[in-house]
């Protein structure tokens, strides 16, 4: 009789490890995509970025450096910085506070080394900043998804 119930932990026991496995794997804490969990962190109205982010950063190797842009007409504040260099590029990154408090909304864009811009292009006019998403379909122009005038400091 003790065999039988050795046997059958020593059948059940696989199945068991094979099951637990998987769960360890779906709830794994592990960041596949880091962009996406920066934006995510950062989206968080309850988070001040400002204070995550090194501020003695080199003014000359990037290109963006805690720069603020004001839109009172549509009630947001843009905040630009050039994060580090990737492979990609240079990794800038866009954060939209609306006044209201309650929204904020993060954007990755990477900038080469022939000053193009993906998936968003920045282009700045004196004191004014737009930024439009592109579109892989060339039939369809880009979008503008945000405008300011810059605050000075």
């Amino acid at each position: 009789m003790k065999e039988k119930s050795g046997l059958k932990y020593i059948l059940v026991l696989p199945f068991i490890l094979i099951i637990g496995i998987f769960i360890y794997w779906y709830l794994n804490p592990s960041i596949d995509n880091e962009d996406f969990h920066l934006q995510y962190l950062l989206s968080d109205p309850n988070t001040n970025f400002y204070q995550i982010r090194n501020q003695n950063i080199s003014t000359r190797k990037f290109t963006y450096n805690n720069e603020i842009y004001s839109n009172n007409t549509e009630g947001y504040k843009l905040t630009i910085h050039s994060i580090d260099f990737t492979k990609l590029g240079e990794k800038i990154l866009i954060v939209t506070d609306y006044f209201d408090k309650k929204t904020k909304i993060t954007n990755l864009t990477y900038k080469s080394k022939n000053r193009t811009y993906k998936p968003v292009e920045i282009f700045r006019s004196n004191d004014s900043i737009f930024i439009y998403q592109l579109s892989e379909d060339p039939k369809i122009d880009k979008h503008l998804m945000f405008k300011g005038n810059r605050i000075k400091k």
